[in-house]
């Protein structure tokens, strides 16, 4: 199963998001939806939502990392995946493709980041930066572990230039460090 973690800022495009979603889909995927404390809209439409497997969470006012490494904590998929609202998948039966496991990062073609419960298992969260794709991307490329999956999606984008990885260089180097520790007692 794919756990889609999504951020809602408008709840119409998050309806529009999960439709979409379930009708390309073709096992189970299960949305985690995170809203605002104060957001009144999304609070009096949550019975609009359509009959998906769904977990509603509510935050206060915390960091977007924050938020996915919070609605990662309650997935039960084997892989999850943070998805903007405003996106839309393109390719039929992507859960099957991206429904892999192992430990790495995962890439769809249009730089989209997922992760395995494996590499989630091990980190203990999914991203420590509130420019989650490119963390995980950055993280996937310290480790030589990015998989490229050939998975496309409406919102085509690259590498975030402003992104830099030296600036997070502690913390992907712990998160380089965890994982490779892991990885050393399997195979002992």
């Amino acid at each position: 199963m794919i756990s889609l973690l999504i951020p809602v800022t408008d709840i119409d495009e998050t309806i529009s998001c999960m439709v979409s979603a379930a009708n390309l889909a073709k096992q189970n995927i299960e949305f985690i939806l995170m809203f605002s404390n104060n957001d009144t809209d999304t609070l009096s439409r949550i019975s609009e939502l359509p009959e998906f497997p769904i977990r509603l969470m509510s935050c206060g006012d915390i960091q977007l990392y924050e938020k996915v490494n919070a609605m990662s904590r309650v997935a039960s998929g084997n892989v999850l995946m943070y998805w903007n609202e405003k996106n839309r998948f393109l390719t039929r039966d992507y859960d099957v493709k991206l429904n892999i496991g192992g430990v790495f990062i995962g890439q769809t073609a249009t730089v989209s980041s997922f992760m395995p419960r494996e590499m989630y298992s091990i980190l203990g969260h999914y991203a420590l930066h509130n420019q989650v794709n490119d963390y995980l991307v950055c993280l996937g490329h310290n480790l030589g572990m990015v998989h490229n999956v050939d998975v496309a999606n409406t919102v085509e984008r690259t590498e975030d230039p402003t992104f830099d990885c030296d600036a997070t260089k502690v913390l992907i180097g712990n998160d380089v460090a965890l994982v490779r520790m892991a990885l050393e007692k399997t195979t002992d």
